[in-house]
């Protein structure tokens, strides 16, 4: 039976979904329509259709030019489907080659136009312990393991969060959390700077580049600009007679403008929550800062639609303000206040 997938689940009008077609007859003709959900079109209010290029697997238009049995093509995203639901189906003819008739192959599925801000969170896997290839080392969406990963006791893992679809000049609530134990065992103390442990590679080691594996560029590339921020020392590290190794917060091409402590209670989202923003000096820790006592949180102010922000990251967070790029821990939430 054939599937049908893009590689995101919500798009911004003039993004690229880029469309997976497999378990097929390998040379197989496709349809493929886009059509908005009747209950639930775009802000123009008709349930648009779009039909796209037909496609042979192998031929014009199979993005990875073999005839293998899966078609990989693209459609950029409408303005017309803004905050829509859209079905994608692929229709292809079957053993007969006749589009139309009984025997005709179909897969469906379905994604949004929604803007809707999202988060997600990527892990460094620097291979296995047995492993010198630096091809094992990269970015998983997900948690590393012994099969991925080789760090040991003490080591610092870097986190990168991607927040994306944000609007621009709206402000943004982004909470992250991490796990101090896991199933009665150590799991991350406390938080440092991102690249800490990765400052003399071994060999068999790649660094954590936060644009891979989008090209071979890193933070210093020409035009990028960062922004850093010491990271405060956290209570429960210290009640606990731990020395924290400082560390900074990174942002990368945006402003760090705030940051947010937890307040006597240690807890986030209380009343005694602090929100410090720097005075007219635009520098932390003089006699001009501000603080708000208020619902915790960390306020993304955006510029151009999204940042990248680098960390492992901790019981603070910043306030940015986003020029260009996208966004980076073990759980992280992104909603409009």
């Amino acid at each position: 039976m054939a599937k049908i997938s893009t590689d995101k689940s919500d798009y911004a009008p003039g993004e690229t979904a880029t469309i997976t077609l497999t378990d097929f007859d390998p040379g197989m003709l496709f349809n493929f329509n886009i059509q908005e959900w009747c209950t639930d079109p775009g802000d123009d209010g008709i349930a648009n259709t779009y039909t796209l290029v037909p496609v042979t697997d192998g031929g014009e238009g199979d993005l990875d030019g073999v005839e293998n049995g899966q078609i990989v093509t693209s459609w950029i995203v409408e303005q017309s489907a803004l905050n829509a639901t859209l079905d994608l189906t692929a229709t292809g003819a079957g053993t007969d080659r006749i589009l139309g008739t009984a025997d005709d192959v179909t897969a469906t599925t379905k994604f949004t136009d929604a803007l809707n801000p999202s988060a997600s969170t990527d892990q460094w896997a620097n291979g296995s312990a047995n492993s010198i290839l630096l091809t094992d080392d990269e970015w998983l969406n997900g948690i590393v393991n012994e099969s991925k990963a080789h760090y040991n006791e003490g080591d610092f893992l870097p986190y990168r969060a991607r927040l994306e679809q944000l609007t621009n000049n709206q402000e943004y609530w982004y909470t992250f959390s991490w796990d101090t134990t896991k199933s009665d065992k150590h799991a991350l103390d406390y938080i440092g700077t991102w690249d800490e442990s990765f400052t003399t590679l071994p060999l068999g080691d790649k660094y954590p580049d936060l644009f891979l594996p989008a090209g071979p560029k890193n933070v210093n590339a020409p035009g990028a600009t960062t922004d850093t921020f010491e990271i405060a020392i956290d209570r429960q590290v210290a009640g606990a007679s731990v020395t924290q190794i400082p560390g900074d917060l990174t942002l990368v091409n945006g402003e760090i403008e705030a940051y947010v402590l937890a307040g006597p209670d240690n807890t986030f989202g209380g009343v005694d929550d602090r929100l410090i923003r720097p005075g007219a000096d635009n520098e932390f820790g003089t006699t001009d800062d501000s603080l708000q006592i208020g619902p915790s949180g960390v306020i993304y102010t955006v510029a151009s639609g999204q940042g990248i922000f680098a960390g492992p990251m901790g019981p603070m967070g910043p306030v940015m303000t986003s020029r260009s790029g996208a966004v980076f821990h073990r759980q992280c939430l992104v909603s409009p206040m």
